[in-house]
């Protein structure tokens, strides 16, 4: 089974249950499309669902800022896919330096963990 991060948007209990509370002409507001969004997949699957129910999404800052992501129009569907490629491109990208970075930290012999629950990880931080 994927993990919840790995889950299409659509897959998404809680963005399920937005997506059925929200009227005809509702716009959808989210932070950053990063956080919804896992492929250019994941957002071509999304916005046939967004049109056909007559919803709105709007990203709230990163790369596809401004952009009604439901909007129907030529432009907007080539900004979404060109914009949405840019974007899976960047989230390969930090996996791919996040593997890198662990795989060099073990060269070097460093231990890899989460510190313990309720130990402190830096003078006068409590985590």
């Amino acid at each position: 089974m994927d993990s919840v991060s790995r889950q299409l948007s659509l897959d998404r209990a809680g963005f399920t249950a937005l997506l059925h509370e929200a009227a005809v002409g509702d716009t959808i507001r989210i932070a950053d499309a990063a956080r919804l969004f896992r492929s250019v997949a994941d957002i071509l699957a999304l916005r046939p669902v967004l049109i056909r129910r007559g919803l709105h999404l709007r990203v709230e800052s990163g790369l596809l800022s401004g952009i009604d992501l439901a909007g129907d129009d030529p432009g907007t569907k080539m900004m979404v896919s060109v914009l949405a490629a840019v974007l899976e491109f960047q989230r390969d990208m930090i996996g791919e330096n996040t593997r890198e970075g662990v795989a060099a930290a073990k060269a070097a012999g460093k231990t890899l963990s989460r510190p313990a629950a309720g130990r402190c990880r830096a003078p006068g931080r409590h985590g």
